[in-house]
């Protein structure tokens, strides 16, 4: 989805042919190592625009989570990942760590902590399986559709997705797409 819309139709530049099948390779390997991990329920688009506090309602009591019908079992760190990663919403470092110590102490609490390094390594997975999916959104919009709203959101979803992306240090081929796209120009106006 992401080589898809972003390489072919939203920049007209698709992948050279050798590059593609290393691409292929190392995205069914991502997926593959997202797909093994332990399910839970996820809302599946957890983020801010989908997270409504009630008029006059007190922000602890008065949270409404809309938009939940592609609810499904993914690996835990899914929905935290959407909201912590958000392209729409830039959050500071300090509120991201402070949400990822919150999800680490509830995990612990009913025992579905993995450990540090496990976690680690799933939420940079998921980072960027999020942030690409979203970036092949974004430009599906806009390609396919006439909308380029979505565009703006580019930048900060490949601002995620790059650091995670050289913290696991296996796949060079996502690392170069993320690194040339964030070189090309895609028309936001």
């Amino acid at each position: 989805f992401f080589r898809v819309n972003t390489f072919d139709r939203a920049l007209g530049k698709p992948l050279d042919s050798n590059f593609e099948v290393e691409f292929r390779r190392e995205a069914r390997s991502l997926a593959d190592a997202l797909s093994g991990r332990p399910r839970v329920l996820c809302h599946r688009d957890y983020h801010a625009r989908n997270l409504i506090v009630r008029p006059g309602a007190n922000p602890t009591e008065g949270l409404v989570v809309i938009d939940f019908q592609d609810a499904r079992m993914g690996p835990m760190t899914y929905d935290l990942v959407s909201l912590v990663e958000d392209p729409y919403v830039q959050l500071e470092n300090w509120l991201k760590q402070r949400l990822v110590a919150r999800f680490r102490e509830l995990s612990f609490a009913d025992g579905s902590w993995p450990g540090d390094a496990e976690f680690g390594e799933q939420y940079d997975l998921m980072t960027v399986q999020r942030m690409l999916k979203a970036v092949g959104t974004f430009t599906n919009q806009a390609a396919v559709r006439g909308k380029r709203d979505y565009l703006p959101y580019i930048a900060p979803s490949l601002a995620s997705a790059a650091p995670a992306l050289e913290r696991l240090a296996s796949f060079p081929a996502l690392s170069e797409a993320v690194a040339q796209l964030s070189s090309a120009r895609l028309e936001t106006e």
